[in-house]
């Protein structure tokens, strides 16, 4: 399961993918405006189109803004990537858009293990543990001196990282997660998004790891902030927090990790199992409906070790589109609202929450072997069958 900015896409357990929502680009993984599905621009739900056609099953998906990307199962590794590419972000050595999946080439004798994406750049680590990024490079994001634009993965990888785990972007930054649960981000950092005790316009090498005071086990991006959660179940956030998205009530930015307040106490605290950060901010780019405060919420799956709370889903940051799941528009955490530790969770039924990620102004959950969505709906990417945004949680319809 993967969110763009305005569009969704799911990994079935058969190795198929299916997106629907805005497809003025291909997003979806079909042709721009094929007649087949009525020239739309738009398809409300997963049961409204055909699996994307890559010609091999998938064991990973990821997306931000208005491109996807598939890791394919075969013996070398393939990755196909589709969607918007003014910056080179398919990295197929082409600049126009497209609905039809394009091969990376990353090099001879390397397999791709895992990926992710930034706003208009994508990045993947490879079998040797170090990591290849291509598309836009204004702020360095790629990691390479120069700010060209790369339209296919470069032979060198990025300076200073090995044993790579694990990549995410923003719309400026890159972050790195590695073996040893260290934490090294490059790229944009005008809101501390790096995490390095200090703001500047960018930063090219990864520098050294970001003290996060304890061990790293996921990351993600937002837009200009980035999270971590550590082996302990804490999460911990910096960067930008206008929205109050760094969970600390306050809409104060940090340049360094702070500790997200989820509440309680003792053996009621609540800890996360696992984390999403809204990283598609649209740079400018508000078309498909997406809005320009897109890529600023948080969330995670929760717990406690007494049970007062257990695999249940929690948002927080910019509601202004409903993404937050609290039937509301309001924000959360940023020291005006309700606060984060007072929010109850999201309203998702009696099922344990397995999976959510975040979009530039949805969100979506995975329960079992049911999916709901919230949040901005107006080209269909909540999956329900309307063209209607959504404060509170509806059922994604799959067939």
């Amino acid at each position: 399961m993967i969110l763009g900015n305005v569009f969704t896409c799911n990994l079935f357990s058969n190795g198929t993918v299916k997106c629907w929502g805005y497809n003025e680009w291909g997003q979806t993984g079909y042709p721009l405006f094929d007649s087949y599905y009525n020239s739309h621009y738009s398809y409300w739900s997963p049961a409204a189109i055909d699996v994307v056609p890559l010609g091999l099953t998938v064991k990973g998906i990821t997306a931000q803004s208005n491109t996807a990307c598939a890791l394919l199962n075969s013996q070398g590794g393939k990755v196909r990537c589709w969607g918007y590419s003014a910056y080179g972000q398919l990295g197929a050595g082409v600049e126009g858009s497209t609905g039809l999946g394009l091969a990376v080439d990353l090099g001879s004798n390397r397999r791709p293990m895992s990926f992710g994406s930034g706003a208009f750049h994508t990045c993947a680590v490879l079998d040797n543990g170090t990591i290849k990024c291509w598309g836009l490079n204004g702020k360095h994001q790629l990691g390479y001196a120069h700010t060209d634009i790369i339209y296919t993965p470069a032979s060198d990888p990025v300076t200073g990282i090995t044993g790579a785990t694990a990549v995410v972007g923003g719309l400026g930054h890159t972050c790195a997660l590695l073996n040893d649960g260290s934490v090294k981000c490059w790229g944009a950092n005008e809101s501390g998004q790096l995490g390095r005790g200090t703001t500047s316009t960018s930063e090219v090498a990864p520098g050294n790891a970001i003290n996060l005071g304890g061990t790293a086990t996921a990351i993600v991006a937002g837009s200009n902030h980035t999270c971590a959660r550590l082996d302990n179940g804490v999460m911990k956030c910096w960067g930008d927090n206008a929205y109050g998205q760094l969970g600390i009530e306050s809409t104060t930015d940090s340049n360094i990790p702070v500790t997200v307040l989820l509440g309680g106490t003792g053996d009621g605290t609540v800890l996360v199992q696992a984390i999403a950060a809204s990283g598609t901010g649209t740079g400018g780019d508000n078309s498909g409906g997406a809005r320009a405060d897109a890529g600023n919420h948080t969330c995670a799956i929760v717990y406690a070790w007494d049970f007062s709370v257990w695999q249940k889903a929690r948002c927080w940051g910019n509601g202004s589109t409903g993404q937050l799941g609290q039937g509301s528009t309001s924000n959360i955490g940023d020291g005006v609202g309700t606060s984060l530790a007072s929010t109850g969770n999201i309203d998702l039924g009696f099922f344990f929450v397995g999976e959510i990620k975040t979009g530039g102004s949805h969100t979506c959950a995975r329960l079992g072997d049911t999916m709901k969505c919230w949040g901005l709906g107006t080209s269909g990417q909540l999956g329900n069958s309307s063209w209607s945004s959504s404060s509170i949680p509806v059922s994604v319809v799959f067939e």
